[in-house]
């Protein structure tokens, strides 16, 4: 007579995870978790950012002016309403008016001195040179000016001044830019030679924080 021999159940045979798949599937599952967060908070700010005046142009120029509060943003007359936040003087502003995404005080009624825009310092003023420009606030200042002289020349000038001023220089060719860091670290300095347009003549960024 055969003698019963019980049956194990199916769960019972099999082998246990062995340690390296376990690792393995939680550090899937963190990453699953992570992509998750990362979308989550991704479509957030892009949301907020839809939703403020003149969308990601508005958070653009937001950045470059933290002084100014953008009101609005009118893509099709190409203007934009800006409110200067410390004295509360607002007014439009055409997209041509715009140097390098910065805003010029005087573009609604304001000096530098009431707009509280930082001083460039005079040594950083090209001999002989006309201010096209000037914008920035009380930890910024850049102006752009124009002069008779070549880029070649006007470029050396500064890569001599930023040296005799004791700011460690680099330079990009491609762009003609100029970046200065002050040795001390509380300062650095931005040049860049910009096309002179129909006048046919030099024009240069110069940038202060």
């Amino acid at each position: 007579m055969a003698s019963y021999q019980p049956q194990m159940p199916p769960s019972a045979s099999r082998k246990p995870m062995p340690m390296w798949a376990k690792v393995l599937l939680g550090l899937g599952a963190l990453v699953i978790v992570g992509i998750l967060g990362i979308a989550g908070v991704t479509y957030y700010f892009v949301q907020k950012i839809a939703s403020e005046p003149g969308g990601v142009m508005g958070a653009a120029l937001r950045i470059a002016n933290p002084d100014y509060e953008i009101i609005s943003i009118d893509e099709k007359t190409r203007t934009l309403v800006v409110r200067h936040k410390k004295t509360g003087k607002e007014g439009p502003i055409g997209f041509d008016r715009l140097r390098n995404g910065a805003i010029n005080p005087s573009d609604i009624g304001l000096s530098n001195e009431e707009a509280g825009v930082m001083a460039m310092p005079e040594w950083l003023i090209y001999p002989g040179s006309t201010e096209v420009s000037k914008a920035g606030g009380e930890q910024n200042v850049q102006v752009t000016l124009e002069t008779e002289d070549d880029g070649e020349k006007v470029f050396a000038h500064y890569q001599d001044k930023l040296q005799a001023n004791q700011y460690r220089v680099s330079s990009v060719s491609l762009t003609k830019t100029l970046s200065g860091t002050s040795i001390n670290g509380k300062g650095s300095v931005t040049v860049q030679m910009l096309p002179g347009g129909d006048s046919g003549k030099t024009r240069v960024l110069v940038v202060v924080k």
